[in-house]
């Protein structure tokens, strides 16, 4: 999740609850209706709060829970939110852990609307993956290895893939059963390396 590169909060301090989380609110009926437990109120960067987005609202919810919070939180904002509320529920996933093992401190009950609010959090997640500045090391290490595309494992039965690079050497004969033979559980036989597990298999020359 992209959360680490946001920019840090430029506006006024804020006052905040600081440690919205379900057993911190009061329900009735499947409506909050009270919030609880001020002892980590501070004024600060208001996507501490809006963390709880994720964290208390079912599916679907959070985008049109801040939608209608005002004043709008901008994108740095809620990229921030997302870290804080990523950093809760792995806290309480950890909490309702050890109270499922009976350890010291642990609650069990915490677990479940932590795996909820992970799951939300990964389900609404932006994946973009960085790409190095041209020119840089790591382009030109990534335009290097993309001349030559990644090996693919072909099913048995199949037609078998031949690929060259530029070179000319064949790359599927000399990297695939090198490959199968590194793993427990293979078997080689005449030039065919096969797996028992999966049914796949790759023929070298």
């Amino acid at each position: 999740m992209p959360t680490a590169s946001a920019p840090d909060w430029a506006g006024p301090a804020l006052w905040l609850h600081g440690d919205l989380h379900p057993a911190n609110i009061l329900t009735a009926d499947g409506t909050i209706c009270g919030v609880i437990d001020f002892g980590d109120l501070f004024a600060g960067d208001p996507a501490c709060d809006l963390a709880a987005a994720w964290i208390l609202l079912p599916d679907g919810a959070a985008d049109r829970f801040h939608a209608a919070y005002q004043p709008a939180p901008d994108a740095a904002t809620l990229r921030r939110a997302r870290g804080w509320a990523a950093g809760r529920a792995l806290s309480r996933i950890l909490i309702g852990d050890a109270g499922v093992r009976g350890r010291p401190g642990g609650k069990a009950t915490w677990g479940p609307p932590a795996h909820a609010a992970l799951r939300r959090l990964i389900a609404t997640a932006e994946l973009r993956p960085r790409v190095p500045p041209r020119g840089s090391p790591r382009h030109r290490r990534r335009a290097s290895r993309s001349a030559v595309r990644p090996l693919r494992i072909q099913p048995a039965n199949s037609r078998r893939m031949t690929r060259v690079d530029p070179s000319g050497t064949d790359l599927a004969a000399q990297s695939t059963t090198a490959m199968y033979s590194s793993c427990s559980g293979i078997r080689t036989h005449n030039g065919v390396a096969s797996s028992p597990l999966n049914g796949t298999s790759a023929t070298a020359a």
